[in-house]
C-alpha cells in the first residue's frame, strides 16, 4: 500500500469524528415565501458552496442543524432581500427571529452566539450600501493615485470606527473580533495593491507616490494562519505573489511555469498553514488552467509532503480534483446525461452519437457568456450548411424564466437545457469551475477537447473541422 494512500485514508478517519451540533432555529412571521436558504463554503480552496433549503412548517418556524467542524461565516437568503451575513460556530444553538414584512427591521437573534451576529448584522446593514464593490471597482478605474488613496482610507477609517465602536462589546468573541479586523484592514491592503497591478502599466508605477507601497510592510507583519477565513486576507496573499514576482523578476528560476513559480515563491515568503492553503489553491488552478502533467506533477508533491491537521482536508480535496479532470481529459468518454429541454423534451447527450457536439456551460446573468452570443452567431452562420453539428447549450440559471426569456430575446440558437446551479450533478461532472466553459465532443461520445476555444477565439473553426473529419 503506497504512502499517499495511507496518508489520504489517515485524513479521511481522523475526519470521520462527530462534532458539537450546531443548530440553527427560527421564525418568520408573515413570510413572503415558505423557502428560502443558507449557503457557506464547504472549503477555502474551490469556492465550493453547501446549500441548505429551508422550509418554514405550520408555525412558519424552522429547525436546520449543520454539520461544521471550523467557524464558517454563512449567508441567509430571503427572496427580495439581500443576504444576511451570519457568523456561524460549532456548537452553536443560534435563533432567528424576523418580521416578513419588514424583514431588515425586525431581525433579531438569540441563544448561543447571538452577540456575534447581532453586531455583524448591524456592521453589513450599516456599511454595505455605502462600500458596493462594483462602486469600489469603478472608483479603482477612475481615481488618479491620490485619490484613490483617499477613497480606500476614508473606506478603512469608515469601517475600522464602526467597529471599534462595537467591538467595546465584551460579548463579541475574540475569533470573531480578529475575523473583522481581518477583513477589514485586508479590504484595504488588496485595494492599495490591486489599484497599480490592474489600472496602471508597469512603466507608469513611477506615477505613484515614492511611499505608495509601504502599507505592504505592516501587511506582511500582520499575516497569520488564524486570518485564513478572511476571504479578504486570502485575496491578498494571492495578489502579493504575483506583485512579489513582478518586482523580483529573478525570485525563481529560469523555465517554470507560473504555477511552479508561485510556489517557489510563496515557500520563500509564507509558513505553515497559509503557505499550504496557497500552495493547493495554485495547483488547484494549475489542474483547469494550465498543463495537466505539470499540475499533476505538482499535485503529488504536494500530497506526499502535506503535514495538515484532521479535517483541514487539502489533500482530499486535490486526490477529488485529480480524479475528476482525469475522467474528462480528451479520449475520455463524455458524461452521459438526460435533461429536459426549452421545449419539455427529454434530451440525452447520446441522442447525439454520430454527430459533433460543441457544448456551452453558461447563464443568462453571465456577462462573459453573454459576450460571446454575436460571435456564436457568426460561427453557427460559418458552420450552416454543416448538419454532423450540434450546439448544445446547459444553462446553469438558477431562475428558469431568466434561462427562457434570455435565449429568446438574444435569439440564442441551438439545443437549450438548464439545471439549477453549477453544482448540480451534470456541470459537476464537466468539472465546470466557472462559465462560461466549453467542450467539443466528437460523433463518438469521446471528448475531442476538454478546455475548448470559445466562439470568439479565431482558432474554433479550425479545431471543429478537425473534429467533423473524426468518422464513427
Amino acid at each position: 500500500m503506497n504512502r499517499l494512500f495511507l496518508i489520504l485514508v489517515a485524513v479521511m478517519f481522523a475526519c470521520t469524528a462527530k462534532e458539537e451540533k450546531t443548530i440553527i432555529t427560527g421564525t418568520i412571521d408573515n413570510p413572503v415565501t415558505e423557502k428560502f436558504e443558507i449557503t457557506y463554503p464547504k472549503d477555502l480552496i474551490t469556492g465550493r458552496e453547501e446549500k441548505h433549503e429551508i422550509i418554514l412548517d405550520e408555525n412558519n418556524s424552522f429547525y436546520l442543524e449543520l454539520d461544521i467542524r471550523k467557524p464558517v461565516v454563512t449567508q441567509l437568503q430571503l427572496r427580495g432581500e439581500d443576504p444576511v451575513i451570519l457568523y456561524i460556530k460549532p456548537g452553536d444553538d443560534l435563533h432567528i427571529s424576523a418580521d416578513g414584512d419588514d424583514f431588515k427591521s425586525s431581525l433579531s437573534f438569540a441563544g448561543k452566539n447571538a452577540d456575534n451576529n447581532s453586531f455583524l448584522f448591524k456592521y453589513h446593514k450599516n456599511l454595505d450600501n455605502k462600500y458596493k464593490q462594483q462602486q469600489i471597482f469603478d472608483k479603482i478605474t477612475s481615481l488618479e493615485p491620490a485619490k484613490f488613496i483617499e477613497f480606500v482610507e476614508e473606506m478603512l477609517n469608515s469601517k475600522k470606527k464602526f467597529f471599534n465602536n462595537k467591538a467595546e462589546n465584551k460579548s463579541i468573541s475574540e475569533d470573531l473580533i480578529n475575523y473583522m479586523e481581518t477583513e477589514i484592514v485586508y479590504e484595504y491592503y488588496t485595494y492599495r495593491l490591486i489599484y497599480p497591478m490592474y489600472v496602471l502599466s508597469k512603466s507608469k508605477w513611477e506615477e505613484l507616490p515614492k511611499d505608495y507601497f509601504d502599507f505592504l510592510e505592516d501587511a506582511r507583519s500582520k499575516m497569520a494562519d488564524n486570518k485564513l477565513i478572511s476571504s479578504n486576507y486570502r485575496s491578498f496573499v494571492e495578489h502579493y505573489l504575483d506583485y512579489y514576482k513582478s518586482e523580483n523578476p529573478d525570485a525563481a528560476p529560469d523555465g517554470l511555469s507560473n504555477a511552479e513559480t508561485n510556489i517557489y515563491i510563496a515557500e520563500k515568503l509564507l509558513d505553515d498553514k497559509t503557505l499550504n492553503h496557497t500552495k493547493a489553491s495554485l495547483i488547484y488552478n494549475e489542474f483547469y488552467l494550465g498543463e495537466f502533467e505539470n499540475a499533476e506533477k505538482l499535485y503529488k508533491s504536494f500530497v506526499e509532503d502535506l503535514k495538515e491537521e484532521p479535517c483541514d482536508n487539502m489533500a482530499n480535496i486535490l486526490t477529488t480534483t485529480y480524479e475528476n479532470i482525469q475522467r474528462t481529459l480528451p479520449g475520455n468518454p463524455a458524461p452521459d446525461f438526460e435533461l429536459t429541454d426549452i421545449n419539455g423534451e427529454s434530451v440525452s447527450l447520446s441522442d447525439f452519437r454520430g454527430k459533433v457536439v460543441y457544448l456551452d456551460f453558461w447563464a443568462s446573468w453571465c456577462p462573459p457568456c453573454m459576450r460571446e452570443v454575436p460571435y456564436a452567431r457568426e460561427l453557427k452562420e460559418r458552420f450552416k450548411d454543416e448538419e454532423d453539428l450540434v450546439f448544445l447549450y446547459i444553462s446553469i440559471d438558477e431562475n428558469p424564466d431568466a434561462w427562457r426569456k434570455t435565449v429568446k430575446e438574444r435569439e440564442i440558437k441551438g439545443v437549450h437545457l438548464n439545471v439549477p446551479g453549477r453544482y448540480q450533478e451534470v456541470p459537476s461532472s464537466y468539472n465546470v469551475r466557472w462559465i462560461p466553459t466549453y467542450y467539443i465532443i466528437d460523433r463518438n461520445g469521446i471528448i475531442f477537447e476538454n478546455n475548448a476555444k470559445r466562439p470568439s477565439n479565431e482558432s474554433i473553426d479550425d479545431d471543429l473541422k478537425a473534429a467533423l473529419e473524426i468518422v464513427s
